[in-house]
């Protein structure tokens, strides 16, 4: 499975639960899907969700929709139904956080990718 990158600009955790915990917990629920755990991705899930900020509880936004849409796969059981609704999310959580920021072409945005350091193994950018 290859995940989209998640960058810290792009969650917005709780005032009580740092961007690095939520950027940690995200990787940990990445990576547990990609190793096909089930119980741990449901276990970082519910802690995510325990200090998640509102527009991922209420699911007011499409990230937080992907969230929830993300809850569901897990709950249902299914590894790749929740795979492919945490690479929704991913893919949310980038469009929510790039909105404002022209990008002239997809070259130049894989190249920023690129260059920066910090991905983990499941495509979530954890540098500050």
């Amino acid at each position: 499975m290859t995940t989209q990158s998640i960058s810290p600009a792009e969650v917005a955790p709780a005032q009580y639960y740092s961007r690095a915990e939520a950027l940690q917990t995200l990787n940990q629920l990445g990576q547990a899907l990609q190793s096909g755990n089930l119980d741990q991705a449901q276990a970082d899930y519910a802690d995510f969700q325990e200090h998640a900020p509102a527009p991922f509880q209420n699911g007011s936004t499409p990230a937080g929709q992907a969230f929830q849409a993300l809850g569901s796969a897990l709950q249902s059981g299914s590894v790749s139904d929740a795979q492919q609704a945490f690479e929704a999310l991913a893919q949310s959580l980038y469009k929510q956080s790039h909105r404002a920021e022209p990008v002239s072409s997809d070259a130049a945005l894989s190249q920023r990718a690129s260059s920066s350091s910090g991905t983990s193994s499941t495509g979530l950018d954890v540098t500050a």
